[in-house]
């Protein structure tokens, strides 16, 4: 009776274990189920991505392409060589279009790659300060204006001062 009641015991041990592992597998298989789909959604959303790159990366081309044609000269703009070539061709422009200039200071980087500064303080008309800033940005010289004032004196004549931020080339 022992013997049989051990077997029994045995049985229902190794149908708990049978039903136990089946329940792990179930939940494994779930488990894996769910990492799948969760990778084709990972898989669909970077191919998605990659496209959205690739037509951005596509339109920045067309951009660079129109902006070349239109704007042909962009690709022969050079860096001034030093603080006294960048005053040279500011004090050029601005006289051209008949903008005095009272004073400038300059704290200028000497080697190459150096952050060339002038801070220029001006007065003339108002259209000829527009051409003037105008003939800067077509300059074949790379400059950034980084801060700018301008106050009106008079009818049609303003003064102010400008920061104008280039790199020695050599």
């Amino acid at each position: 009776m022992k013997a049989q009641k051990q077997q029994r015991m045995y049985g229902v041990l190794v149908a708990i274990t049978i039903v136990l592992l089946l329940v792990a597998q179930f939940l494994l298989r779930q488990a894996l189920t769910g990492t799948a789909e969760e990778l084709e959604s990972v898989k669909a959303n970077l191919n998605t991505l990659r496209q959205a790159a690739e037509s951005k990366s596509g339109l920045v081309e067309k951009y660079k392409q129109f902006e070349a044609a239109i704007n042909p000269s962009n690709s022969d703009r050079t860096y001034p060589a030093n603080g006294s070539e960048l005053y040279g061709v500011l004090n050029g422009l601005l006289t051209e279009h008949g903008i005095m200039n009272e004073s400038k200071s300059s704290t200028s980087g000497t080697a190459a790659g150096g952050v060339l500064q002038l801070q220029i303080t001006f007065n003339g008309s108002y259209y000829g300060l527009l051409k003037a800033l105008a003939a800067i940005r077509e300059s074949r010289y790379v400059m950034r204006i980084s801060d700018f004032r301008i106050d009106a004196s008079e009818a049609g004549q303003v003064s102010g001062s400008m920061t104008v931020l280039s790199t020695a080339s050599s």
